[in-house]
């Protein structure tokens, strides 16, 4: 029983670590962004995040709470809740895991494409100054 609530405090305190450092991590990136879809993406992986965040919370106080829980069929229900919360914060973790990569990807790529379009306007702007005549008289 020690263990189950040791397991449910550390559940709690983890909960509440992830909830500080993903409002802290909002506020460093809660800047004006030239994108509305960084801002837009943000946002959302804020929510997702605290979502998971207090679930964890949740079902470590869930944990505390069925210590005191009786065997009877009810019991088997509130058990079988628990472990339909913690797999709903497994698939917001994939979830959140596969959305950030591709919002991570595509933005490596939109600047890929802008560094070579600079490149491109460089080798430009050198080509001309190649071909126009510098001191003819």
């Amino acid at each position: 029983m020690l263990g189950n609530v040791s397991f449910a405090v550390f559940l709690i305190v983890v909960s509440s670590a992830l909830f500080v450092w993903h409002w802290r991590q909002w506020q460093d990136l809660n800047q004006p962004h030239p994108d509305s879809r960084d801002a837009r993406f943000y946002h959302i992986q804020l929510r997702r995040r605290t979502q998971v965040s207090a679930m964890i919370g949740i079902v470590g106080l869930a944990v505390l709470y069925g210590q005191t829980l009786t065997i009877s069929p009810a019991t088997l229900v509130y058990w079988f809740v628990v472990v339909l919360v913690v797999v709903w914060i497994i698939i917001l973790a994939i979830v959140d895991f596969v959305v950030t990569r591709m919002h991570l990807t595509q933005r490596h790529r939109e600047q890929l494409v802008e560094k070579a379009c600079q490149n491109a306007s460089r080798r430009n702007a050198d080509d001309t100054e190649e071909e126009s005549p510098i001191g003819s008289d």
